[in-house]
């Protein structure tokens, strides 16, 4: 009789599966706020699977590393766009927290950062935007804003590819 009325003011055998289920869920949040919300951005550049990875703008596989670029932002993720053109129009169309931007180089193959590239014009680039990057101070290269301002005026239709503002 006494484990009757203790089972009966305790919760007895129905309380348990309570404090297991509670158990399981408070293990589960810390399993999910370990995995999504403590992610850090990458310190450098990060590999590519070249010809498998898409374009986070067009979709297209990058491969030309030339013309590649990859974007990591606070929270962790990182993005990949075939051509610096792809590039300016996703950040223009997104709100996006930047961490780091890199450019691959044009002509080595290294990745350069946002703050250390200019652009030369190209006759073809992946996406047709016709920018590479180079390393800033390069003879004849456009400022990240000189760049970036050309692809967005493209995007509205109110400067041509084929008109180049001047150095």
């Amino acid at each position: 009789m006494a484990t009757a009325s203790r089972t009966a003011r305790h919760g007895g055998a129905r309380g348990a599966p309570i404090l297991a289920g509670a158990g399981v869920l408070a293990l589960v949040g810390i399993a999910l706020w370990a995995i999504v919300g403590s992610r850090t951005p990458p310190v450098g550049p990060v590999p590519v699977a070249w010809d498998r990875q898409p374009c986070a703008h067009c979709a297209m596989h990058l491969g030309e590393p030339a013309f590649a670029v990859q974007l990591h932002t606070a929270d962790g993720d990182v993005m990949f766009f075939d051509d610096p053109g792809c590039y300016f129009t996703y950040i223009a169309a997104h709100v996006t927290v930047v961490h780091a931007t890199w450019f691959h180089e044009l002509r080595e193959d290294r990745w350069l950062p946002e703050s250390a590239i200019g652009f030369l014009p190209v006759a073809t680039s992946p996406m047709g935007w016709g920018l590479g990057a180079v390393e800033a101070g390069t003879a004849g290269a456009l400022s990240v804003q000189a760049a970036r301002a050309l692809v967005l005026a493209e995007r509205r239709g109110d400067g041509g590819r084929r008109e180049r503002p001047a150095r």
